[in-house]
C-alpha cells in the first residue's frame, strides 16, 4: 500500500507542478505588464502636473492684469459710492431710508447745483466791476 501511497503522492506533486509553474509565469508577466503601466502613469501624472502648473501660472497672469485694470474703476466706485452717501448732508438732510431713486435725484442736484455755482460766482464778480 505504500507504493501505491507513494505513486498517488508524486502524481498530485507533479499536477501541482504543473499547475504552479504556469501561474507563477503569467504572475511574473502581470506584475511586469503592472510596472509598465505604472512608469506610464507616472510619465502622464508629471506631464498633466506640469500643465497645471502652466495654467496656474496663465492664470495668475490675468488675474493681475484683471486686478490692474480693474483697480481704477473700483476706486472710482467707491468714490462715487461715498459721495452718493454724503449728497444728503449737503442738503441738510439727515441720512437713512433713502432709496436707490432719492439718492439719485439728491446726486443729479448736487451735480446741477455745482455746475450753477461757478456760473453765479462769475455774473457777481462781473456786476460789482
Amino acid at each position: 500500500m505504500t507504493l501505491v501511497l507513494q505513486i498517488i503522492l508524486a502524481l498530485a506533486l507533479v499536477v501541482l507542478v504543473g499547475f504552479l509553474v504556469p501561474l507563477l509565469i503569467q504572475l511574473r508577466r502581470t506584475a511586469q505588464a503592472t510596472e509598465e503601466l505604472v512608469r506610464s502613469a507616472q510619465q502622464d501624472v508629471s506631464r498633466m502636473a506640469e500643465d497645471v502648473h502652466q495654467i496656474r501660472l496663465q492664470t495668475d497672469e490675468v488675474m493681475g492684469m484683471a486686478r490692474a485694470t480693474l483697480e481704477l474703476p473700483c476706486a472710482l466706485s467707491q468714490m462715487v459710492s461715498g459721495l452718493v452717501h454724503a449728497v444728503p448732508a449737503l442738503f441738510g438732510k439727515k441720512e437713512g431710508g433713502f432709496g436707490v431713486l432719492e439718492l439719485l435725484v439728491a446726486g443729479f442736484q448736487a451735480a446741477a447745483s455745482f455746475i450753477r455755482r461757478p456760473a453765479a460766482a462769475e455774473e457777481k464778480e462781473a456786476s460789482h466791476e
